[in-house]
């Protein structure tokens, strides 16, 4: 049940999204969900995803693929981090993309993102804890005609 949630709220992002960009006609997406987990010889690999238990870690990976016939710049698709996940950059073999992290959804900063608090009267700024964020938003400056870039990201199930 909860991942037939994740995928209904990714498919309902990506295609709110793609025309909000500009590019419905040209630029074509697909996410998947995979299961990271380590084989016995200590492998890690990607596996089904269609049933995951807490602690597990996936792996989504967003394909966008620029079916025009002409680049595009400054693709910025957002994955939103679905409830009953956390978001676990430390451990993501992260797609070459610059990406940044949100806690709303309408403020995006590079990773990590920090914050004040106040210890034995002095303000110091600390990193958010991985479980705050709620969002991960990629910088693909350009896609060449033609071309597909691979976004990944992992999430701890909770």
């Amino acid at each position: 049940m909860i991942n037939e949630i994740i995928k209904i709220t990714i498919l309902f992002i990506t295609l709110l999204l793609i025309p909000a960009l500009g590019f419905a006609q040209e630029v074509s997406s697909e996410i998947v969900m995979f299961r990271v987990f380590t084989d016995d010889s200590g492998i890690e690999k990607l596996g089904d995803a269609s049933f995951v238990e807490p602690e597990d870690t996936v792996e989504y990976q967003v394909a966008y693929t620029n079916h025009g016939i002409s680049s595009i710049s400054s693709l910025e698709p957002i994955l939103p981090v679905p409830e009953g996940f956390k978001l676990s950059l430390k451990e993501s073999k992260e797609s070459k993309k610059a990406f940044q992290v949100s806690l709303d959804g309408k403020s995006f900063q590079n990773y990590p993102i920090l914050k004040s608090i106040t210890m034995d009267s002095r303000i110091v700024f600390i990193p958010v804890e991985d479980h705050e964020y709620r969002y991960v938003k990629w910088v693909v400056e350009s896609l060449n005609a033609g071309e597909t870039v691979v976004l990944k990201a992992r999430m701890n199930v909770l």
